[in-house]
């Protein structure tokens, strides 16, 4: 399960271990209580997503809250893959990385695309600020988004191209350029469209950049989750740089890498069920 003490550090996806991708909320059954558990504790628990710091605030916090989630608690948020960030507890000001924002005439073309062919299936999030994001539809089957899927990542692309940049398909290099400075990064439920400056290990080095700079302890050792390979790559980060590190994967079928560090998963639970399973273990954990 990993070690858990007041100096281990919690950097935790949002979409799949926190929320449900079914529903885009936080329900599973003690998973809120467990989070609070922690943070209200001194451990510091970061949000490290491409979800937007308004989605934080506005549907993961609110839970929290009702759960007991004091203000002066370490909970941050790192949104849009490092992109923007905030203290969440407190609900302090959102700060965003202009140098990681990407160009306005790119994002207004991906939307008109997809609003023009593509509005059956997925909605814009306008709440992001330094990159796209095309989310599947609540009210679209996952039968009907993952059949049309590729044909809306092959139009993401040549818009892309079309408005004159290369391209870094994550996971795709046959469909990738060379000097690629947008990345398209298909998720289980978006399709997003990013500055390859972001990551899952730029949200890791702004957290621990922020913990300093905010004169905050920097945990001693860290757990991370999260539901794709990508999440991977916060863990990876902070074993490069030195701290020990365990990272759960929630959605294993994906296939688990080699790693050298631990890695977790359930062997039953999945997305969000199994990220409340680890989290009120750890919780039980810290007050043992």
């Amino acid at each position: 399960m990993g070690a858990v003490s007041l100096h281990t550090g919690f950097l935790l996806d949002v979409d799949g271990p926190i929320s449900s991708p079914s529903s885009r909320t936080l329900r599973a059954p003690g998973l809120a209580d467990a989070l609070v558990t922690l943070a209200n504790a001194g451990c510091v628990v970061a949000l490290n997503t491409g979800r937007s710091e308004a989605f934080l605030r506005d549907r993961i916090v609110p839970v929290l809250r009702e759960h007991g989630l004091r203000q002066d608690a370490p909970l941050w948020g790192i949104g849009e893959k490092g992109g923007v960030w905030s203290h969440l507890a407190s609900g302090g000001e959102t700060h965003s990385d202009e140098r990681l924002a990407l160009d306005s005439a790119l994002l207004a073309a991906i939307e008109r695309m997809a609003a023009t062919e593509f509005s059956d299936i997925v909605f814009w999030d306008d709440t992001k600020l330094t990159m796209a994001s095309l989310e599947q539809r609540l009210d679209c089957s996952d039968e009907v988004y993952r059949a049309r899927r590729h044909e809306l990542d092959l139009r993401v692309a040549e818009v892309i191209r079309g408005c004159g940049y290369a391209l870094a398909w994550e996971g795709r290099e046959d469909l990738s350029d060379q000097g690629a400075t947008v990345r398209l990064d298909p998720t289980i439920i978006a399709s997003d469209v990013e500055h390859v400056g972001t990551g899952k290990d730029t949200g890791a080095r702004l957290l621990v950049e922020l913990l300093r700079n905010h004169g905050v302890l920097v945990p001693t050792s860290w757990l991370t989750m999260g539901d794709s390979r990508t999440d991977y790559a916060m863990a990876w980060w902070l074993h490069d740089n030195g701290w020990p590190v365990t990272h759960v994967d929630v959605r294993p079928a994906d296939g688990v890498p080699h790693c050298p560090f631990p890695v977790l998963t359930h062997p039953e639970f999945i997305h969000d069920d199994a990220g409340a399973w680890f989290a009120k273990q750890w919780a039980q954990a810290l007050n043992n």
